[in-house]
């Protein structure tokens, strides 16, 4: 099931500053809000290619932040048990 999007343009004849105050408002506020059981998405508009190469860069980001820590210890004593490494 597709969800439902929009697109949102501020303008304010006259005053240049307001549709960024406005936008930027309105990311802070609303983005990752839920409404009606949907968690909003609210970040600024770019193109499909940009927000493809930005969506990749979010998951690996998420991916290496994931990763395990291998380590590779040698010589210890023969001695040692697995509940005296703890």
């Amino acid at each position: 099931m597709k969800r439902p999007f929009a697109f949102v343009c501020f303008d304010k004849e006259g005053d240049a500053i307001h549709g960024r105050e406005a936008a930027n408002r309105a990311i802070s506020d609303l983005h990752d809000k839920e409404v009606d059981g949907f968690k909003l998405y609210v970040q600024q508009a770019i193109p499909a290619e940009q927000r493809q190469a930005q969506v990749l860069r979010d998951q690996i980001r998420f991916k290496n932040s994931k990763k395990k820590c291998n380590l590779f210890v040698k010589n210890f004593p023969a001695s040692y048990t697995k509940d005296r490494l703890y």
